[in-house]
């Protein structure tokens, strides 16, 4: 088949910068019958990026969407797992037309409280929020939206979630 290939790279930072709600959106994450287990997510991967040509995109704490040589982006981050996705020309223009578009957009501290909050709320009581409610009319994103938007690009989103609740861990559920 012909076509490109991205990667869909799940890390940790070398850094722990923004640790405890990291560590807690994964902890309220997990499948409730890993409960003895949860704490074990915290080597669960938090960070995910998308790689083309061998330049990373990410959304990153402080520094927003930004584009970086791969070997670079490994000086900061440990790869957890590696998804290579092949597909068409067409489609790999397109996604790479969007992360050029995305570039320079700040990150979005305030939505990942949001996702906590919303992934709290389905462990407590079953339910999902449905928006952020930390969303703001200035547009800011995170790593996890970046890659969902990625993959609604390429044909990979079943059903639809408002990107802004989107975890790491609900990118790589769209991947299995």
């Amino acid at each position: 088949m012909e076509g490109k290939v991205v990667i869909i790279l799940f890390s940790v930072p070398k850094k722990w910068y923004w640790a405890p709600i990291s560590f807690f959106i994964r902890f309220f994450d997990a499948p409730k019958s890993l409960i003895p287990f949860r704490f074990f997510n915290l080597y669960k991967a938090s960070h995910v990026a998308i790689c083309m040509d061998n330049v990373i995109t990410e959304g990153v704490f402080f520094l927003g969407v930004r584009q970086i040589p791969y070997q670079d982006w490994l000086e900061v981050n440990k790869p957890i797992r590696a998804i290579a996705i092949r597909i068409s020309d067409e489609k790999y223009r397109e996604a790479e037309m969007f992360l050029r578009g995305s570039c320079g957009i700040p990150y979005s501290y305030l939505e990942l409280f949001g996702i906590l909050f919303s992934k709290m709320s389905l462990f407590f009581t079953g339910k999902e929020f449905k928006g952020n409610p930390f969303t703001r009319k200035i547009r800011k994103v995170k790593c996890s939206e970046i890659a969902y938007e990625v993959l609604k690009i390429i044909g990979r989103v079943r059903g639809l979630k408002d990107p802004s609740l989107v975890s790491v861990r609900d990118v790589e559920k769209l991947l299995k």
